[in-house]
């Protein structure tokens, strides 16, 4: 989890990550599958996709520019970071669907995971989490926050 600044081994112990990987989901997608990211895959929630093989593309509705934003995320790409953060009554936590191209294969790291990992280490949300959500609802126009390996 070191790409994933506030789940990175500078703030979080060898036990406490051990704790976050005993919660991810291994998850196999065929191309043209879809995935809502507000309720997640297979109703598990929120949280953080990594994409591990495969290709994906997201489109999310700007209101200020009347347009659709798209993103494409491949091999390597971790989709989610900021906005995993977000409070689930926040503007930005709704509308955006993950489309895969290809078949793939992805971590979900769930939120719930993240946020227990937060409450237990108060380090890792002063010095990177807190910082990574003022970003996430400054931007609103960045509702996907990509980020390479």
């Amino acid at each position: 989890f070191n790409f994933i600044p506030y789940l990175s081994s500078y703030y979080l112990g060898t036990r406490a990550q051990a704790q976050i990987v005993k919660q991810c989901v291994q998850l196999e997608l065929p191309a043209g599958e879809t995935i809502e990211m507000d309720s997640g895959p297979e109703g598990l929630g929120r949280g953080i996709y990594i994409m591990q093989i495969g290709c994906a593309v997201s489109r999310v509705w700007e209101d200020k520019k009347y347009r659709w934003k798209r993103s494409l995320f491949v091999t390597g790409t971790m989709i989610g970071m900021g906005k995993v953060l977000l409070e689930d009554t926040h503007d930005d936590v709704t509308g955006t669907r993950l489309f895969f191209m290809t078949h793939s294969k992805v971590l979900f790291v769930p939120r719930t995971a993240i946020l227990t990992a937060l409450e237990k280490n108060p380090e890792a949300w002063k010095g990177s989490g807190r910082w990574i959500y003022a970003r996430t609802v400054l931007s609103k126009s960045d509702v996907t926050q990509a980020y390479n390996e």
